[in-house]
This record gives C-alpha cells, sequence and structure tokens, in this order.
C-alpha cells in the first residue's frame, strides 16, 4: 500500500505542475517573446478568459483535490484514526471529484471542443478508461516483484474482469467519437489527421494484443510456472512504452492536427 500512495501522489504532484506549466507554455507560444512571454500580463488574460483557461482551472482544481485525498489517505494510514470522523467514503468521494473535474478538462480544448455535447461525454469517457488503462500498469509491474504467484495470479485475474469492461467502453467511445470526427472513410488516408489515427489504432491494438497475451497465457501459467512472473513483469514493461507512445499520439492528435470540419 505505502508503494502505492507513493505512486498516487507522485502522480497528482506531476499532473498539477504539468496542467499549470502547460499553461504558461501556451502564453509564451502566443507571446512569441521567449521565456520572459510566458509571464506577459496582457497574454495571460487573454488566454485565462479563453476556453484554454477554463480548462487549466479544471484541470488543476481537479489535480488539487485528488492532492488533498491522496494527503488525507497517507495521514490517515499513519494514524489510523484521522479518517474516522468522516469516513473513507468522503476521500473515495473527492477521489471521484477529481477525476471528474481533470477528465472534463480533455473535452474543453482542441478539436473536441468542436463537436457536439453527446461525442464530448463520449471523449471524457474514453479518456477515463484509456488513462484508467496506462495508469495501472506502474502498480501492476510493481506487483510482480511483491507478490507470490498465487496471489499475483488472483490480482491479475480480478483486474482482467474489470479491465475487460473498461476495454468494451474504450472502444465504444472511441468508435462513436471516430464517427463524429471523420465524414468520409476515404479520410483516413487522404489527411494528416487521418493517417496519425491511424498510427493511433495501431498502438491500441498492440495494447489489446498485450492485454489478451496476459489474459490467455501468462496469467493462467502463474500457477504451475514459477517463471511467468518474470516474463508477465516484462511483458507489462514492454506495453507500459507502447502505452506512452498512444499517448504522445494522442497529444499529437488533439492539438497538432485536427479533421477540419471541426477545427
Amino acid at each position: 500500500m505505502a508503494v502505492l500512495r507513493g505512486y498516487f501522489l507522485v502522480s497528482v504532484v506531476l499532473g498539477l505542475l504539468a496542467s499549470i506549466l502547460s499553461f504558461f507554455l501556451k502564453v509564451g507560444y502566443l507571446a512569441e517573446s521567449g521565456v520572459g512571454g510566458m509571464f506577459d500580463s496582457l497574454y495571460l488574460t487573454i488566454l485565462w478568459s479563453s476556453s484554454v483557461g477554463a480548462a487549466t482551472a479544471w484541470q488543476a482544481s481537479g489535480f488539487g483535490i485528488l492532492l488533498i485525498a491522496i494527503l488525507w489517505l497517507v495521514s490517515g494510514s499513519q494514524t489510523s484514526k484521522s479518517t474516522d470522523a468522516l469516513g473513507p467514503w468522503f476521500i473515495w468521494a473527492l477521489i471521484a471529484l477529481g477525476v471528474l473535474m481533470v477528465i472534463r478538462s480533455i473535452s474543453m480544448v482542441g478539436h473536441p471542443a468542436g463537436i457536439n455535447v453527446t461525442a464530448q461525454i463520449a471523449i471524457a469517457l474514453h479518456a477515463f478508461a484509456g488513462l484508467w488503462w496506462l495508469g495501472s500498469l506502474v502498480p501492476l509491474h510493481a506487483s510482480c516483484t511483491r507478490l507470490a504467484n498465487p496471489s499475483l495470479h488472483q490480482l491479475m485475474h480480478r483486474f482482467g474482469n474489470i479491465a475487460l469492461v473498461v476495454v468494451l467502453m474504450l472502444l465504444a467511445t472511441g468508435g462513436w467519437v471516430a464517427l463524429e470526427l471523420f465524414t468520409f472513410p476515404a479520410e483516413l488516408v487522404t489527411t494528416a489527421y487521418g493517417r496519425s489515427f491511424l498510427i493511433k489504432i495501431s498502438l491500441v491494438m498492440g495494447l489489446l494484443s498485450f492485454a489478451l497475451w496476459h489474459k490467455a497465457r501468462l496469467v493462467p501459467s502463474l500457477l504451475h510456472r514459477p517463471s511467468s512472473a518474470h516474463s508477465l513483469k516484462r511483458s507489462i514493461r514492454i506495453e507500459t512504452f507502447v502505452g506512452i507512445a498512444v499517448l504522445i499520439a494522442t497529444a499529437i492528435l488533439t492539438t497538432a492536427v485536427g479533421p477540419a470540419h471541426v477545427s
């Protein structure tokens, strides 16, 4: 649990810092005057009053709430009584609120902001499913070293059952959004956005292949082959790098390129 709390704490702090830094970098890009332009009061005001500022406020506030919840959880584990007054449910409510605010911010900027509300909700659910999946890889990787094979098998089996639902949501919402973003199938090969989209889909298919390989082969073998934990750990490590590539491709899709009818 200490490892998980540390992982959550570092992730939330990095997320909060990244959301703030990203805003100032966008201000500097708009001002076109070097590092000093990041703090230009005129462009700060302009960008803060735009959808970029609103998204930053939602995202930073969400990470702030998550930071409070994680710190509360950590302090509660040390005193064992500090959460009794309100109960663990209050911490989970804070975590849920923080996650919703961060996910909401994703659909407020870039080309997702140019499509209808239903599709924006689909994008938010798609982002939640994808980030939940990728965010789980580091704890799972650590579990391969810290847990005995029977316990690891139980954990991975439970994760696989939950992940199945999450992956179905990921594919369903992703397909729905794709229908909104592409007018004609030919755009997949005739536009920069379509080609970038195909690259992302290829990487996601790679992630799905890893998930299927784990569920069908590596996880069952944990019960009768001691070396399976090492194989699973190595496979999850590679999956993590593929996941990072998916995030990079997604960042390019949502910022550098975009479908003409929503850009």
